[in-house]
C-alpha cells in the first residue's frame, strides 16, 4: 500500500479498504497531528482533534479535487475541525457558564467520612477527564441523557458521543484500579459512585 499515489490510496479508501485507510494515516498522521498540536491547547485535546478530523477525512474523501495535493487538502481539513472544535469548546464554556465555587456548594444528604473522600477522589478524577470525555460521561452517566440527545446538544454525531463515553470510563478504570478504590464492572463503580 505504500507504493501507491495518493489517488489511488484515496480510491481504495472510498472503497471502505481498511488497509488503504491505515497506510492513508500511517502516510499522513504525523503530519496532521502536528497541525493539531499546534492550534489545540494541550496534547490531549490536540489528539482528541486529530482523531475527530480523521473521522471526517474518511467521510468526505469524496470531496477531494484531485487537482490539487491531498496534503494541501487535509492541512485546511484540520485547521477547519481545529477551529470548529475550538469554537465548540468557546460555546460550551459559555452554555455552562462558571462553576460555582466549593465554598458555596452544600452537601444535600449526610454521607459517611469515607464514602465522602471516595466521592470527592472520583470527582477530581472526572474533572481531570479531557474536556470533551468529561462534558459526555457526565451527561450520560449524571444526568441521565441518551447518546442521541447528547449528539444533539453537542453537535457531534452519536458515534462520538459513544466514543467519548468508552475513552472516559476506560481513563477512569485504570485510574480508580491504579488508586485502590473499589474494583469491577467501571460502569457501575463510576454511576453509583457519584453523588446524586
Amino acid at each position: 500500500m505504500q507504493s501507491l499515489s495518493d489517488e489511488q490510496l484515496v480510491a481504495a479508501c472510498l472503497r471502505q479498504d481498511a488497509a488503504a485507510q491505515h497506510a492513508l494515516y500511517h502516510r499522513y498522521g504525523p503530519y496532521t497531528l502536528g497541525i493539531c498540536r499546534r492550534h489545540m491547547p494541550d496534547d490531549m485535546e490536540a489528539e482528541d482533534t486529530h482523531q475527530i478530523a480523521w473521522m471526517r477525512t474518511f467521510g468526505k474523501l469524496n470531496l477531494w479535487v484531485q487537482k490539487g495535493p491531498l496534503r494541501a487538502w487535509l492541512r485546511r481539513l484540520f485547521v477547519n475541525v481545529c477551529i470548529s472544535v475550538y469554537q465548540k469548546q468557546k460555546r460550551q464554556k459559555q452554555w455552562l457558564g462558571p462553576l460555582p465555587d466549593q465554598e458555596t456548594m452544600e452537601v444535600m444528604d449526610p454521607t459517611p467520612l469515607a464514602d465522602f473522600a471516595a466521592q470527592e477522589h472520583l470527582l477530581k478524577l472526572v474533572a481531570a477527564l479531557p474536556a470533551g470525555a468529561r462534558l459526555v460521561f457526565n451527561l450520560y452517566a449524571v444526568d441521565g441523557y441518551t447518546h442521541a440527545e447528547i449528539a444533539a446538544i453537542l453537535d457531534i454525531s452519536e458515534g462520538n458521543s459513544r466514543q467519548q463515553l468508552l475513552r472516559a470510563r476506560t481513563r477512569l478504570a485504570q485510574q480508580i484500579n491504579g488508586v485502590g478504590l473499589p474494583k469491577g464492572n467501571p460502569e457501575s463503580v463510576i454511576i453509583t459512585s457519584l453523588p446524586s
